[in-house]
Order: C-alpha cells, then structure tokens, then sequence
C-alpha cells in the first residue's frame, strides 16, 4: 500500500505543472547565483559565442556531451582549475573549434556514435593497419577533442585534449581499449618497430598541433585527473619520458616537439629498427597534415606542410618510411 501511494504521489508531482514551473525557477535563479562568480565582459562574450557558433551548438545536442555553457561550472580537464581558468580554456578551445574545421567537417567529427571521421590509416609491419580517428571527445571533461587508434573495430589507444585559438593544449587524459589485452599491445610493438600504441597515440597528437603550430603542451598528472579515483595507471612516467617538466598545480609541460634520439645513441643491433621507428613517426606527422588540410578552413592550412606534400608527392604509400634524417620543416 505505501509503494502504491508513493507512486502515485511521485507520478503527480511529476506532471503538476506548478511544481514544474518552480523547478524551472530554481535552475534558473541557480544559474544565475553561478554565473555572479564569472561576471564581467569575458563571459558574457563566451556566451554569445556558445549562441552562435556551430560547434557550440553541436555539443549542446549530441547525447552525453556537456555543452560549452557549461564547461566553466563543470569538472574540466584539471580538478583545481577555477571557474575562471575554466572560461579561459574554453573559451580559447571554442573559438579554436569553430575557426579551424571546415563547417561541413564538423557534424562528423560530433558524429561521436560513428566515431567522428577517418584521417589516416598507419602500416604495421605484417600489413595490417591502425586506423587513426578525430571526434569531438566522449569525455568532454578530459578536453573537447579524442583522437584514438582502432585496429579493425578495436579501439587500441585515445587522447582527449584541448586546444586554444592562442597556440595551447592541454592533454586531459590518455587511455588504452578494453578490447586489447597485453599481449596483443606487445605484439603491436613489436608491428610497429618497437614503438609503443601509447607512445603511437602521442606522435599522432603530435603531428596535429605540428600542423596547428601550437607550441605550448600541458599534461595532467594523474592525481589531478578529473576523475583521479578511477585512472587505473599513472600518467607521470609517460610524461617524464616524453621530456616533461612537472609543474605546480597537477600539469607537466611537454616539449614543443616529440624528443628525438640521435643514431650514435642507438646500439648498432638497434639502428635498423630505430630508423624504421622514426621513419613510421616522420610518416604520421605527413599524413596528418594531409588529412588536415582536408577538413581545416583555408586560414588555418599549414602552408609549410603543404609544401611538403607536393615536394613528396602526397601521401607516402604504407610501408614507404622516409629516413629518420629526412626533417618535416
């Protein structure tokens, strides 16, 4: 009886449309009592923007996304960061998103149950391929933007990041599929000439803001994450090996560029291999600036990397490695 009587009191609750109105009230006197936290000319700016730009838009109604109105009030990429460092990330990334990608490109890339568009695909020694993948981020709170590696429908390896319209990106998180076990990464490895798909997935990260000259790169140490309690595995010696310098407030900044070993540091036994590893890496970063320039508004083509494509022909056929002394400018 007091199941039933409970049930009818929520089910009449939820159609009352006084009640209804006085929730709509309170979210928006909510609304307003948060928004007094980030008064002034930046934020009222913002939200315009997020008015009128697509992608702002897109990510409002894409299922399970938060919408960049949001983002300031929201967990975000750092769990310190203000509101008001919020905004200011967010902001850059919105205006980075819009101006940058072609408008007809964007629907796909938020096309996230499809997992956005295919940019290009990296040989693997046996002549299979991983295939390399951009889209709005599942995980909005890691960054805007994923890019993940699949082998065949198996995803192998994600980035979320962010990147602002004033040269920064913040890398909020890195993870492996749930699909591959160990011993498949292992194998992978050994595919791709001894490169790790985790360290794959950063040179792919790499090649993007190569393209974008973006210059200034934060990682977030793993006891800041967002969603710390659950990252199973430390990001720290990734970033400490990748050349990162650990910074105050849960972030490592990385070098502007992939550190890249010289030959005379490589063992002989080695060398053979290691040129094949940084010719596949020299690969990446050609291919991605051409798959970019092919979704990219024309103020954003790298015409420095365009000037490669044409001096190489286009896009090098799989297994064709360019020697490691051959420079991207």
């Amino acid at each position: 009886m007091e199941h039933t009587v409970a049930g009818a009191i929520k089910e009449w609750r939820k159609h009352n449309k006084v009640i209804g109105q006085v929730k709509i009230s309170y979210k928006k006197i909510l609304r307003k009592c948060r928004e007094l936290s980030l008064a002034g000319g930046k934020y009222r700016e913002y939200q315009g923007l997020c008015a009128k730009y697509q992608c702002a838009r897109l990510t409002a109604v894409t299922k399970g996304l938060v919408p960049f109105e949001d983002k300031p009030f929201k967990a975000y990429l750092n769990k310190r960061l203000s509101k008001r460092r919020k905004l200011d990330i967010a902001h850059g990334s919105l205006n980075f998103i819009e101006k940058t990608f072609h408008p007809d490109v964007l629907p796909q890339l938020y096309n996230v149950a499809d997992f956005g568009r295919e940019m290009f695909s990296i040989p693997l020694k046996n002549g299979d391929k991983l295939d390399v993948k951009l889209l709005a981020s599942p995980f909005q709170e890691e960054g805007e933007l994923m890019l993940q590696l699949f082998l065949g429908d198996r995803r192998v390896y994600s980035v979320c990041f962010s990147c602002t319209d004033d040269g920064r990106a913040y890398i909020g998180g890195i993870q492996g599929g749930k699909d591959i076990t160990n011993d498949e990464v292992k194998v992978l490895t050994k595919e791709l000439h001894g490169a790790r798909p985790k360290n794959i997935i950063m040179s792919v990260l790499y090649g993007l803001l190569r393209y974008f000259n973006i210059s200034t790169v934060y990682a977030i140490d793993s006891d800041y994450h967002v969603k710390s309690d659950l990252v199973k595995a430390s990001y720290s010696s990734l970033w400490l090996e990748m050349g990162g310098e650990k910074q105050a407030r849960g972030w490592y900044k990385l070098p502007a560029q992939e550190i890249k070993k010289s030959i005379e540091e490589v063992k002989s036994k080695h060398r053979s291999q290691f040129i094949k590893r940084e010719g596949l890496k020299e690969l990446i970063q050609i291919n991605m600036a051409n798959a970019l320039q092919q979704i990219t508004l024309p103020a954003r083509v790298n015409y420095r990397h365009s000037h490669v494509r044409r001096a190489a022909g286009g896009c090098y056929p799989a297994g064709d490695f360019l020697s490691p002394q051959v420079a991207v400018p």
